[in-house]
């Protein structure tokens, strides 16, 4: 299966980019190929992550007992179980203020549910986005406090809410913050904030999502109740919820790392298995029938649910992630599949005037940021994505308001700090408002101070974006031949998994490929049929695809029938009717001369 490669050779591409293979020990990958058996192309990707061999095994088999056997390291996590648990003995009412995300949702859902399972309830609040922002609002909490809550947990915000929950306090409420976002040292007085990502926190939870905080939140409450017999009799099936954890974790792009691996892979066999009523009706809705893959859940699901709070009803998705009824569920699976429709018309005016501000900004510059009046709040982050890919540049889309207020969604690119960035501009007092994480991140500013912080936020990314830009070579894993690209080999990539943020799908150049035949399918992809140069008809073949290529040079190669290829793919298994395939998709396409 291995073939001979040049180690410093440097290949540009029909897309006009710069591919070479990523460095690897070959001692070591042929050790660790012999003790676990596996193939020398596998060998080399574990190889570079400088593990032992009980690690590898590990790794290739991540166990939740393993990576989250203690919680106690996470600030303030014993003391929000305590307070929650005296709210449960006392029957006092629980509310929970969640983001209009998915990571919000999924948040709120997931407490909630908890609570349901051991004859408890709490009250799910999702503000709106346009009319009430971001994270807790005093008028809200009013309400809750009115309704007869007297615990509030927040859940994906409250960590920089500093005056509203003095203000809070001052009703008598009692406020605990469960977030993972940056927030500096000046911490609100809440009486618990449970945040991986606060200065004081040494727990290394920092990679996870929300939802993973609040599914650390809950095994501490379920064990502070176990103490103290407070369960009455009830099992909590903790495990149940890892489904909630997965579509949380996944959509908010978190990196796919140590916990966050194995949280994800053992949620989406709990998906698979359709135990949650809402999750079922969204798989259903989006024609979901296939094995769940990261895939699904952030392509398929996270939209739809996003779908609610950016340009429909906010609590939408966390009331389908609670629902047990599959007629409700369904309706309201129906209505966030029709906002997402409408979502993308949105989207696409937004972007197309985004495009035009981008176009006009030094290419220099370190950072695509653009901003005009009344641009919809809801698409603004996919908005700042797409350019962010396009330019593969940090992106800033900010809406203003006819007060001159801005509101921004921001999106960076491996190797630069958007989170950090947005809190140093806030310390300044560039900013009303701001907060985030390493790839994506928020803010309210004036637009008289627009011109300031573009110049921050230039300032801050010049010399780092200067140093990533010289470097602008990109990385395959290995090469393969068209034989080694089987079912066989494939089983043994998506023990890697499950990919995403830092863990990426692996990539490999399939080499001396002849396209023997294509043919253009419904929304510029182009399916066909491939196989190795020179040996003939009777040698193996295989259907691959490249998505979107009519647009691209890749199109062109593909439908040009050219042979002595080397294509840049990954593999994946498609499963159709029992039957098990290949499936290749190409993603570049380097020509020998």
């Amino acid at each position: 299966m291995l073939l001979e490669e040049n180690k410093s050779k440097v290949c540009v591409s029909v897309k006009n980019k710069k591919w070479t293979k990523i460095p690897c020990d070959h001692a070591l990958a042929n050790s660790i190929k012999q003790k676990l058996e596996i193939p020398y192309e596998i060998a080399e990707i574990l190889s570079r992550k400088k593990l032992t061999p009980e690690e590898l095994q590990s790794y290739l088999n991540p166990k939740l007992k393993n990576l989250l056997s203690n919680t106690t390291p996470l600030l303030d996590i014993n003391k929000a179980a305590s307070i929650v648990a005296d709210a449960i003995k006392s029957q006092k009412k629980i509310a929970v203020f969640g983001d209009y995300d998915v990571d919000g949702a999924t948040s709120s859902a997931l407490i909630k549910r908890f609570l349901q399972s051991i004859g408890h309830d709490a009250q799910i609040y999702i503000p709106d986005r346009v009319f009430e922002g971001y994270g807790p609002n005093i008028e809200a909490l009013k309400k809750l406090h009115k309704d007869g809550a007297s615990v509030i947990i927040t859940v994906d915000c409250g960590s920089s809410s500093h005056d509203t929950i003095e203000k809070a306090k001052k009703l008598g409420l009692t406020i605990i913050v469960i977030d993972h976002h940056m927030c500096g040292g000046n911490l609100p007085k809440a009486d618990a904030i449970v945040n991986p990502n606060r200065e004081d926190d040494q727990s290394g939870y920092g990679y996870l999502a929300a939802v993973g905080v609040s599914f650390l939140f809950v095994i501490e409450l379920c064990k502070k109740l176990t103490a103290e017999n407070l369960l009455q009799g009830y099992s909590p099936d903790l495990l149940s919820l890892l489904d909630l954890v997965a579509l949380g974790t996944v959509c908010d792009v978190v990196p796919l790392v140590d916990a966050n691996r194995a949280l994800v892979k053992q949620g989406t066999k709990v998906i698979e298995s359709r135990m949650n009523t809402g999750i079922k009706a969204l798989l259903d809705v989006s024609r979901v029938t296939t094995d769940i893959s990261t895939y699904h859940l952030g392509f398929a699901l996270g939209p739809r649910i996003n779908a609610g709070g950016r340009v429909g009803k906010s609590s939408l998705g966390s009331e389908l992630l609670v629902s047990n009824d599959y007629a409700a569920a369904m309706e309201i699976a129906l209505k966030l599949d029709t906002y997402n429709g409408e979502r993308k018309a949105i989207e696409m005016k937004v972007l197309e005037e985004a495009l035009e501000f981008a176009s006009a900004i030094d290419t220099k510059f370190p950072i695509i940021c653009v901003a005009d009046e009344g641009w919809h709040q809801g698409v603004i982050g996919i908005v700042a994505g797409r350019l962010k890919d396009r330019y593969n540049k940090p992106a800033a889309v900010i809406s203003f308001d006819k007060e001159g207020i801005g509101k921004a969604s921001c999106r960076s690119i491996d190797g630069i700090d958007f989170g950090k960035a947005v809190i140093e501009a806030k310390k300044k007092g560039i900013l009303l408002n701001g907060g985030g994480h390493t790839m994506a991140a928020g803010f309210t500013v004036h637009k008289e101070k627009l011109q300031e912080l573009q110049d921050f936020f230039i300032d801050s990314f010049q010399d780092i974006y200067n140093k990533l830009a010289k470097k602008k070579v990109h990385y395959f894993d290995s090469y393969i031949s068209i034989d080694s690209a089987n079912i066989e080999f494939i089983k043994y990539i998506n023990k890697l998994g499950p990919f995403g943020n830092s863990n990426s799908q692996p990539r490999f150049i399939l080499k001396n490929v002849s396209v023997v035949h294509a043919n253009i399918l419904k929304g510029d992809h182009i399916s066909c049929i491939i196989t190795e140069f020179g040996k003939g008809s009777s040698n193996t073949s295989l259907r691959a695809i490249a998505f979107g290529a009519i647009q691209n040079p890749i199109g062109e190669v593909l439908l040009a029938k050219k042979y002595n290829l080397n294509l840049l793919v990954t593999l994946d298994i498609n499963k159709w009717q029992g039957n098990e395939n290949p499936q290749i998709v190409i993603h570049d396409a380097l020509i020998e001369n």
